[in-house]
């Protein structure tokens, strides 16, 4: 489950998800305003006690709702990051963080499922000797099936939407 919490004093953003591990994201403005071609920014870190995980962070900076302004990546094995940009026209950013899993380990060649399903039939006939007529019946079987594809990997999880506005002088 995701939440969002917004600390109005400071402005801090702490932002936990199951998937993420809790973060903070801390304006570089504690109001969010910033001028025209200023450095607009937030530094993120790992919620005290958090635990880091492998994946990275994708965020995406959009300009008035309409235009993306710019897209980056970052990980936390330094113990913090920072999301940053710059833009000459008033308006307002938004940036969407996601965490990105690392990906999982390839699947299990046709070779290795044919060896482990072998390995299963030998470990089965020598726990149950009884069971080798049953066996003999469904030669080809499988206990162990090549893995479908999980469109889950290809998932991103929403951690924060932070926002900025930068204010004409």
């Amino acid at each position: 489950m995701k939440s969002i919490l917004l600390g109005a004093a400071s402005l801090t953003l702490v932002v936990s998800a199951a998937e993420a591990g809790p973060l903070v994201f801390t304006p570089y403005h504690a109001d969010g305003r910033y001028a025209p071609g200023e450095t607009i920014g937030w530094t993120v870190k790992l919620a005290p006690g958090a635990e880091r995980l492998s994946g990275r962070y994708s965020y995406t900076i959009v300009e008035n709702e309409k235009v993306v302004l710019k897209t980056g990546s970052f990980d936390l094995s330094s113990g913090s990051a920072a999301i940053e940009a710059s833009t000459d026209r008033a308006g307002k950013l938004s940036v969407i963080v996601d965490y990105l899993a690392p990906p999982p380990p390839p699947p299990p060649s046709p070779a290795e499922i044919k060896a482990v399903n072998a390995a299963v039939r030998a470990l089965i006939l020598k726990t149950d000797p009884t069971l080798k007529d049953v066996l003999a019946k469904y030669p080809d079987y499988q206990f162990v099936h090549p893995p479908s594809f999980d469109f889950k990997v290809l998932e991103e999880d929403r951690v924060a939407t932070l926002a900025a506005i930068v204010a004409a002088p």
